[in-house]
């Protein structure tokens, strides 16, 4: 809470937030965790419905980051679109 206080006081108005869809960009991996305390899950899965290619990888685990975290799960799905591009299903969740 204390890092955000500075917002609260910041003497310019926030600018309108842009849409942003990347259109005719190649598919987009999206990970979210489902009981992250910084960025809600459903902020994850709103992101990947916003953009055109927009895929969606859920983890059912805690924290603010899935990659790395021991889930199997997800490192073998995130590997495989960084080294390989093969997309997940969107929507995947893993355990």
């Amino acid at each position: 809470m204390w890092s955000n206080l500075p917002c609260a006081y910041w003497p310019v108005p926030a600018a309108p937030p842009v849409a942003i869809k990347a259109a005719g960009a190649a598919p987009i991996l999206v990970v979210g965790t489902t009981r992250d305390p910084a960025t809600p899950y459903r902020w994850a899965r709103a992101l990947a419905a916003d953009l055109s290619s927009g895929v969606l990888l859920g983890w059912n685990g805690d924290g603010h980051t899935a990659y790395g975290q021991g889930s199997g799960c997800v490192d073998t799905i995130v590997n495989r679109y960084l080294i390989s591009l093969k997309v997940p299903r969107s929507g995947t969740l893993c355990p």
